[in-house]
């Protein structure tokens, strides 16, 4: 999935791929953070950033358009059963873009990303995935 995202948009759209740091320096955002204690600094602690958001923006002011990341993720709520503590998500950044714009977008990462893992067709926006099934898909 993840090479099939990164040739769909960053190859065929031409965004730019990044890679934002996993240990930063905590922030005040009132979230709880996963700390990861300091080696060299005994006391000291690095933080997992709650968001690459800082990062992004530095970037999109940069004038760069159009950005990408597969950014892994960490919860700090209650895990519960149907929840991992950890994950990975696509992270994407467009400037001066209409609604449709992303609708298309993303439309097209998800029919490619089907196609490419569950060899699923989905034609079109209103007519859904077929699976060869009425009922939902389980895998």
């Amino acid at each position: 999935m993840a090479t099939a995202t990164r040739v769909f948009i960053g190859g065929a759209r031409g965004f730019l791929e990044i890679e934002t740091p996993t240990l930063f320096k905590s922030t005040p955002e009132g979230a709880r953070e996963f700390l990861v204690p300091s080696r060299n600094n005994p006391g000291l602690f690095y933080a997992l950033p709650q968001s690459p958001q800082q990062f992004k923006q530095i970037l999109m002011v940069a004038e760069w358009k159009s950005i990408f990341q597969l950014a892994r993720c960490y919860r700090t709520r209650i895990w519960r059963a149907d929840r991992q503590p950890e994950f990975t998500q696509i992270d994407i950044e467009m400037s001066f873009i209409e609604r449709e714009d992303i609708y298309t977008l993303i439309e097209g990462l998800l029919k490619r990303i089907w196609k490419v893992a569950l060899n699923v067709e989905c034609p079109h926006r209103s007519g859904g995935c077929h699976s060869g099934s009425a009922g939902p898909l389980r895998y």
